[in-house]
């Protein structure tokens, strides 16, 4: 399946796709928005269906062959706490990036609370915001879960594959670190249950917890915890780092519950199924 997949092809799009969405707004000023929306549409969408549609008409695959609904039922309840402790996680670790940062780089730290001042109701936000929370989450999981997982654990092995996947994966986003851990549970989830649906599902949910955060809670709640401005990093300091640590250790312990409570999955529905 995915194995014989060249991905040096499908990253070598996603990477060009990348460059001219960073530097067409440097060639084409007051162009930002709609050069970011093309090249998304064409990342997250076009690419991706092009490449697994042909290898999957190759390889006489269907969908259902690599993410199927069954035994997912029984997952719903872990992906969904799993989900909420890496959205407390990543909340953790860009109060850490923003800490590190701002000696070095006040600038960049600044505009990052600018860029966060407030919802943005344009219709490049709408539409930008309808791909993260529909499109998204199938995509990166068919692209780093699926194809580009599975090809490098075949040509390296299992951590190695899953350590660079999450690399590349964690990249695409400004919590480097909290995409990383995002990336491996995900990964770990789908060796041990060889179905994408899974992973999909613990981003879809993942995506939504996020996003009704970002959109529905009032700003500063809770006010104890939240940055509204540069001053909280070390104001803040202590509340935020304290809810770092609980939530990166729940979030390792939830993953070794899971794995450890599912590893015979796989081989008990092979055997049920005979």
């Amino acid at each position: 399946m995915f194995e014989k997949m060249k991905i040096r092809y499908l990253l070598a799009l996603l990477f060009l796709l990348y460059a001219a969405g960073r530097l067409g707004p440097l060639l084409f000023p007051g162009s930002e928005e709609g050069i970011a929306l093309i090249t998304q549409l064409l990342a997250f969408l076009v690419v991706p269906l092009v490449f697994f549609g042909y290898y999957f008409r190759k390889q006489q695959l269907s969908v259902s062959d690599v993410a199927t609904r069954k035994g997912f039922r029984r997952w719903i309840f872990p992906i969904l706490g799993l989900a909420l402790l890496l959205v407390v996680l990543s909340f953790g670790t860009m109060w850490l990036k923003l800490f590190l940062l701002f000696p070095i780089a006040p600038s960049l730290v600044e505009s990052y609370f600018q860029d966060n001042a407030a919802v943005d109701g344009s219709l490049f936000f709408t539409l930008n915001l309808l791909l993260v929370i529909f499109i998204f989450p199938i995509v990166d999981e068919f692209i780093f879960r699926g194809a580009i997982l599975k090809r490098l654990i075949a040509k390296t092995s299992k951590w190695t594959g899953i350590l660079i996947a999450s690399l590349l994966y964690s990249l695409l986003f400004a919590d480097f670190f909290g995409a990383f851990v995002f990336s491996v549970a995900a990964s770990l989830l789908y060796l041990k249950t060889n179905n994408l649906l899974i992973p999909i599902a613990l981003n879809f949910a993942y995506t939504w917890i996020f996003s009704a955060g970002m959109l529905f809670a009032p700003p500063d709640w809770p006010a104890w915890l939240m940055l509204m401005e540069t001053s909280d990093i070390y104001s803040k300091a202590l509340p935020n780092a304290l809810v770092l640590l609980a939530s990166l250790l729940l979030t390792a312990w939830a993953i070794k519950r899971l794995l450890k409570a599912k590893r015979t999955e796989v081989e008990e529905e092979a055997v049920a199924s005979v």
